[in-house]
């Protein structure tokens, strides 16, 4: 059943891959059938790296934690359930061929005890715990640049409900006013039991960061790129990029932020920049 569901989830995931290509494909060109932008070829370069000790020890103990914890979920028929929880461990483990630091320093421990799960809606409560595990969810989001499922805008004064949604603090207040319940799956919701990252802090301080395998091979490539030449690294979570940056200006590599979380003056200025700016 735990195949075929993964099977649906992949072919399912690939028509809506292939539909939104076409549809960006037909978009991005002209009346006559020229494209907008005429672009060089893209070439694809794969870059292996490897793990320093120190990675190679705690990425294999995660993978390790991970995949007894997906046995055991396969064991008891909640691989469906809890599909949510499969989605994270292999972000976890993601994070961590980034930068140590991303992954939350508990979670080997919560994944080895089995509590890094899907907490059904009845039995979530107010407890120190359950509200740490809130907390995170929307640093997560906050991070990866969620959009409010109300203003469709990146997140602004973030808070996430007891089920797990998260909005715009003003947007939520504003929709609660008019039906108290989750705009989202209509559970009920009270303003005083919303959470927020009252923390907001950095997993690690900036001035402190020691660069991973990966930054330390991103250095070494932009130390190659030829004089002139401008570079764009990509990451799908902005705790990466700001450490990146970090890393950079250490290096005396100058470099310009752009995400979800900027305003859109914001990043209409660093992107003016970036294209205006000398190399240096």
């Amino acid at each position: 059943m735990a195949n075929s569901l993964a099977y649906s989830i992949i072919i399912g995931s690939f028509y809506t891959f292939s539909q939104l290509n076409w549809t960006t494909d037909v978009a991005m060109k002209q009346a006559n059938g020229q494209p907008m932008v005429a672009l060089p070829p893209c070439t694809v370069y794969s870059y292996p790296i490897s793990f320093n000790p120190t990675e190679r020890t705690q990425y294999e103990a995660l993978e390790v934690a991970a995949k007894r914890h997906l046995q055991h979920l396969l064991d008891t028929n909640s691989f469906e359930r809890q599909y949510a929880t499969v989605l994270e461990m292999m972000m976890r483990l993601r994070q961590t061929c980034n930068h140590l630091s991303l992954c939350p320093s508990n979670y080997l421990q919560k994944l080895r005890q089995g509590v890094a799960q899907e907490t059904p809606l009845s039995t979530v409560d107010y407890s120190t715990e359950s509200v740490q595990t809130l907390v995170e969810i929307l640093r997560e989001a906050t991070d990866t640049g969620e959009d409010c499922a109300i203003c469709m805008d990146p997140l602004q004064d973030a808070v996430i409900t007891m089920c797990r949604h998260f909005y715009c603090r003003p947007c939520l207040l504003c929709a609660l006013q008019v039906k108290p319940t989750c705009p989202l799956c209509r559970q009920d919701v009270q303003p005083a039991h919303l959470v927020a990252d009252v923390a907001a802090s950095p997993l690690v301080e900036m001035d402190q960061v020691l660069p991973s395998s990966k930054m330390e091979a991103l250095l070494k490539l932009l130390r190659l790129t030829p004089p002139g030449v401008k570079s764009v690294v990509f990451s799908q979570w902005t705790s990466m990029l700001a450490l990146t940056k970090t890393v950079l200006q250490a290096n005396d590599i100058p470099s310009i932020s752009y995400d979800g979380s900027m305003s859109r003056t914001t990043r209409d200025q660093h992107l003016k920049s970036f294209k205006e700016d000398g190399p240096n």
